[in-house]
């Protein structure tokens, strides 16, 4: 990575800390601010959503500082609020789940900001690109499907790049989104860069949303497990006891370590 992409990952808020990835403690509008600040500025950022399911693919793959070094990481979940709430005694200002969120940023764009999806199939490409071009201030300027690329890596950088985006959306599903983007953000011309999970599912209507009672009452997860179990039974129940023992095991490991050390100087 560049110096310059390392550099966009430190907005300034305070952070939190789970399993080595440092989370961002912010509201959605000073987020947004930030983005179309570092959006008008041309400054490469990158962004993505911790979810239950990245902070333990990240913790299991040794990602954590990569991803906190080169990434604005905002909380995804009534999952991460659950860690916060075990870690620091509170919970997060709001959920910043990667779906509205993005939508909401692209509703707050400036006019005819060109956009870029990257991610999923191309029947979905195709539809969502419809769906979002449909807004009043987003220019779909292309699209590539998230299953072609790895034959042609280097060509792919290029049609982005021809195409002149603002903004890369891009939909490989975590952690590969994010292992993509940290390989090639230094070549992409794009300031803004988010990798938004299934954002373009959902917007292409390929993934039913849940009702927004269930979604108010942070439920989604088990809207979208009543829906598909067999992909995603695991993340929310094994990975999420996972991140739990884990976030246990290092608070027990970090109190034995703060104990011996007050221990060495009461005897000095």
């Amino acid at each position: 990575m560049t110096k310059s992409a390392t550099q966009a990952a430190e907005p300034g808020w305070q952070t939190r800390r789970f399993l080595g990835l440092e989370v961002q403690v912010a509201k959605r509008s000073e987020v947004i601010a930030l983005l179309l600040g570092r959006l008008a500025e041309r400054r490469r950022t990158l962004v993505t959503f911790a979810n239950t399911n990245l902070v333990v693919t990240a913790a299991r793959s040794r990602l954590s500082e990569r991803l906190s070094r080169d990434f604005v990481i905002l909380n995804d979940g009534i999952g991460l609020n659950l860690a916060s709430l075990l870690c620091y005694g509170t919970a997060f200002p709001e959920n910043l789940n990667g779906t509205d969120f993005t939508r909401t940023f692209l509703d707050d764009l400036p006019p005819r900001t060109a956009v870029y999806l990257f991610g999923s199939t191309s029947d979905v490409i195709e539809r969502a690109g419809s769906k979002l071009a449909s807004l009043p201030n987003v220019k779909v300027v292309g699209g590539s499907d998230g299953f072609q690329w790895r034959e042609h890596p280097c060509e792919l950088i290029r049609t982005i790049n021809a195409a002149n985006p603002d903004v890369l959306l891009v939909a490989l599903g975590n952690p590969l989104q994010e292992e993509w983007i940290l390989e090639h953000a230094s070549r992409i011309s794009a300031p803004i860069t988010i990798a938004v999970g299934a954002f373009l599912d959902f917007t292409s209507g390929k993934v039913a949303r849940a009702p927004r009672l269930v979604r108010m009452l942070r439920l989604e997860w088990a809207y979208r497990l009543l829906l598909e179990p067999g992909r995603l039974w695991r993340r929310y129940s094994i990975d999420l006891l996972w991140l739990f023992a884990a976030l246990v095991l290092e608070r027990f490991k970090e109190a034995r370590r703060t104990a011996g050390q007050g221990g060495r100087t009461d005897r000095s």
